[in-house]
């Protein structure tokens, strides 16, 4: 069975393994300096606070996408890819909420599934993409306690693309039961992003 299918995605953030950097200024710190002068020929001493602000650069990483031919491009296909991850996902709560799914066929049918090609193109389609910096968390070194740590992405607010699926005959109900779930749930890095089918099922 072939399915084609026309994707928008939304909300669709960088990745950590194509970092780009940037330069930024760091907070200003404020210093205070007394200065204090005695003049000697009238005994009299006094003082003068200067507040000085100081700026500096630093280089920041920002999580970015890889780029071919000057566009963005996503891997949304093959063994790791973000939309096969996505259908896992997607039968794996169907089968939570169906009885008549099981999780050993959900995972026994996502190695039958093909999402070709591999690295599908994104078409912003005048969209631009913006970066913004959030926290993420992260394990501490000190008592294995979650904190929080600053990180810079690259998002693309919207953007479309296509891939194709090739699976057996036999699972074409199920997959297309999966492929509605998959609209309900989110994806790709820091689970943030969201699929819409524009058509193919």
């Amino acid at each position: 069975m072939k399915r084609e299918l026309n994707l928008e995605i939304t909300n669709l953030h960088g990745s950590a393994q194509f970092p780009r950097e940037i330069t930024v200024d760091k907070p200003k710190i404020s210093r205070k300096k007394t200065r204090t002068v005695k003049k000697t020929d009238i005994d009299i001493t006094t003082s003068r606070t200067i507040e000085e602000a100081t700026s500096e650069k630093e280089v920041v990483l920002v999580n970015s996408f890889k780029y071919e031919d000057g566009k963005p491009v996503v891997r949304l296909g093959g063994a790791y890819g973000k939309f096969v991850g996505l259908l896992k996902q997607a039968g794996i709560v169907l089968a939570t909420a169906n009885p008549n799914i099981t999780k050993t066929s959900v995972l026994n049918l996502i190695p039958a599934i093909q999402v070709i090609p591999e690295w599908t193109v994104l078409e912003l389609n005048g969209s631009e993409i913006y970066t913004e910096k959030g926290l993420v968390g992260v394990n501490s070194y000190i008592g294995g306690k979650s904190s929080q740590k600053p990180t810079t992405w690259d998002i693309i607010p919207k953007c479309t693309t296509g891939v194709m699926m090739i699976y057996p005959d036999a699972f074409d109900a199920l997959v297309k039961e999966m492929l509605g779930m998959a609209e309900n749930l989110n994806f790709a890095e820091r689970r943030r992003a969201r699929v819409k089918i524009l058509s193919g099922i």
